[in-house]
Formats: C-alpha cells, sequence, structure tokens
C-alpha cells in the first residue's frame, strides 16, 4: 500500500514533455536577449580598459622623454607649427632640450692629417674608415664618449677631423654601421640602443648640417622618424610596422572607418607610413605635417572594427609637454562634424576616457558608441 502511495506521489511530482519543451524555450528566449548584451558590455569594458592604458603609456613614455631632456613639443610639433603660422622653413630637431649648441670652430690647419680630394680632380670612390688606423680609432671613440659627456667641443672637432679625412657621406654610413654594431655585440665598443637614439643620431644631423636645406616635407620625415625612434626606444618589445594600415598584414591593407561605417579620414606621416607595434598588441602612428602633434592609435591592433571612436583614438601633444586625449565637435553620431563626414568619430578619446555622450547629457559614451 505504501509502495502503491510512493508511485501516485511521484507521478503526480513529474513534468509533461511539453511542459519541459516550454520552460527550454523560455531559457533560450532570454538567453539570447541577455547574452548578447552581457558579451558587448563586457567588451565595452575592455576596450574602456585598452583606451585608458594606451593613455597611460603614451603619458608615461612623454615623461620619460622629460627625463632624458627631450621636449617633444618643442622638438617634434613646434617647427611645423611655426611654418604654418610663419611660412618659414622648421630647423632641424634639437635633442638638447633646447640648449644651443656650440658654433662649429674653425680648425687650424694640419698638415699631417690627410687632405680631402681638389674638386678639380676627378672624382675618386670614398674611403672607409679604418679602425685599425691609430688615428682613426682615436678621433671615433673620442667623439662618442664626448657625446655622452656632453663635450661638444669635442664632438664638433672630432667629427670635422673625420669628416675632412674621408669626407661627409661615407663617414655617416660608417659610424651608423659601428653604432648599430654595437648592438649586436660585433663591436668592442658598447652603447645602449637608448643612447644612440636620444644623443648620437641627432648630434650627427645637427653637427654635420644635413637637412638643413630640405624642403618642409623631408624635414617633417626626418623628425618624425626620430620621433618614432624615440618612442620606440622607450616602448619595450616595440617593433616597426613598414605602414599604420599593413600592421596586420604586408599584403592586405585595412580599411579603416569612421562611427557611421564610411571610409574614414586617417592622416599619417608620410615616411612609409610607418607604425609601432607594441608588445600587447596595440598600434601607434602619427599625424600628417598639418597635424605634428597627434598621435593615433588602435587600442586593440588586428580585431575589428577598426572604426574612430570605438578602437581608434587620437592624443595631441600639447606646449606644457604634456599629452592630452583629443575631445573636439567631430566626435557626434547625430550631428555634422566640423570636417567633414569623413572625420566623424576623430576627437573622441576625452568623452570615451569619461564615459560620456559627446551627444545626449547624461548618457555614457560607451552605451552609445559602438
Amino acid at each position: 500500500m505504501l509502495r502503491k502511495n510512493c508511485e501516485k506521489i511521484s507521478a503526480c511530482m513529474g513534468f509533461t514533455l511539453a511542459e519541459v519543451l516550454i520552460t527550454l524555450a523560455v531559457i533560450g528566449i532570454v538567453a539570447a536577449l541577455t547574452i548578447p548584451t552581457l558579451l558587448s558590455k563586457n567588451e565595452e569594458r575592455i576596450r574602456e580598459t585598452q583606451l585608458k592604458k594606451a593613455y597611460t603609456v603614451l603619458a608615461q613614455s612623454h615623461q620619460m622623454m622629460l627625463v632624458h631632456d627631450i621636449l617633444p613639443y618643442e622638438e617634434f610639433v613646434k617647427p611645423f607649427k611655426d611654418l604654418e603660422q610663419d611660412g618659414e622653413d622648421p630647423s632641424n630637431p634639437d635633442n638638447s632640450g633646447g640648449s644651443e649648441q656650440p658654433d662649429v670652430p674653425t680648425e687650424p690647419e694640419n698638415p699631417d692629417k690627410p687632405q680631402p680630394p681638389d674638386e678639380t680632380e676627378e672624382p675618386t670612390e670614398p674611403s672607409t674608415p679604418d679602425m685599425n688606423d691609430k688615428r682613426t680609432k682615436e678621433l671615433v671613440d673620442g667623439l662618442i664618449e664626448a657625446v655622452f659627456k656632453g663635450d661638444w667641443d669635442t664632438v664638433v672637432n672630432n667629427f670635422n677631423e673625420l669628416k675632412d679625412m674621408y669626407g661627409l657621406f661615407n663617414l655617416k654610413e660608417f659610424l651608423e654601421d659601428y653604432f648599430e654594431q654595437s648592438q649586436s655585440g660585433k663591436s668592442k665598443f658598447k652603447i645602449g640602443y637608448a643612447n644612440l637614439k636620444y644623443f648620437y643620431m641627432p648630434m650627427l644631423a645637427d653637427v654635420s648640417g644635413t637637412g638643413t636645406e630640405d624642403e618642409t616635407g623631408d624635414e617633417f620625415i626626418k623628425v618624425k622618424k626620430y620621433q618614432l625612434q624615440v618612442l620606440k626606444s622607450l616602448l619595450n618589445g616595440a617593433q616597426y610596422c613598414k605602414g599604420y594600415d599593413t600592421c596586420y598584414s604586408e599584403t592586405e591593407p585595412v580599411h579603416y572607418t569612421n562611427l557611421n561605417g564610411s571610409a574614414a579620414k586617417i592622416e599619417a606621416a608620410e615616411f612609409e607610413n610607418s607604425a609601432l607595434k607594441t608588445s600587447d598588441g596595440m598600434y601607434i602612428w602619427l599625424g600628417d605635417i598639418n597635424n605634428p602633434q597627434r598621435y593615433f592609435v588602435d587600442i586593440n591592433g588586428v580585431k575589428r572594427p577598426n572604426k574612430l571612436g570605438v578602437d581608434v583614438f587620437t592624443f595631441d601633444i600639447t606646449p606644457k609637454e604634456a599629452i592630452s586625449p583629443e575631445m573636439n565637435a567631430n566626435c557626434t553620431k547625430t550631428g555634422s562634424p566640423v570636417e567633414g563626414e569623413e572625420s566623424r568619430g576623430l576627437g573622441c578619446t576625452g568623452y570615451a576616457i569619461l564615459d560620456q555622450s559627446p551627444d545626449v547629457d547624461k548618457q555614457r559614451y560607451w552605451n552609445n558608441f559602438k
């Protein structure tokens, strides 16, 4: 009798097939409605975190430049801002933080020193500096040591003597190769990569006078190459890309879009449109000559959507030598961008960091800009 009652109770507590199917359908509908929202919110949080990290990386790198007596605005931006205002050629970048370099002195005659060939004679192949030659070795090693000591008189004197011995072009090629060999351990004279970029290269350009007669575009390219070299030396594990639009693939350029999905206006300096790929997958490149203060950052690298204001953001170098998230009227989904439709999404960085919609008061940025 007891067994019979248990069987009846069990039967009463069971579910019909229809009830099970209805329950599963309800769970499926709820999941379909909520999971995409949860995933979207998680993706928004990831992008927000990546953007703040990019801001921190750039800000810290600029602080390190200041520590090394490099003034980003003065050296990378101001010459071209002055050009825009005054119509004058920008000066060469000076890596000494604005301090004046000594004038190149007139060197006294030295009858024992090899003389440059007479210009009236037929040109000959330039000779390669020979480090087995005692005097050459003294001059080269003395020049390098003087750079790090800040002994500019010795730098200038040694450089000019070597230039007279071997010719400017050949000397430059030799010194650059000599420094690069030191990086790989082939040279007996060891020198840090950062020191090479911070001190030697600008000094060489400044002392030799190379680039002073370049066209504005060539001068801009030279400055921006140096800017990327400095930034790369501060970002552990950073690598060069041949182009900002080919970081993902050397053969398949990436097509960036604005907030509405049409083609975006992406500025890039014209030195092969070079970019840096950071160790955590971000891509960094620079603005063109009309916006020399601008950094572009693709915060998630190879991942889509490759869209302005969503995963592509801009930062500016300010006259106070700081990094500022760009924040202007080009950041809009409902209004008219001041620089045209292709710029819709530029200038969103500040809004994204504050998580504030530029179009609707008291609404979150990341809820509305996807």
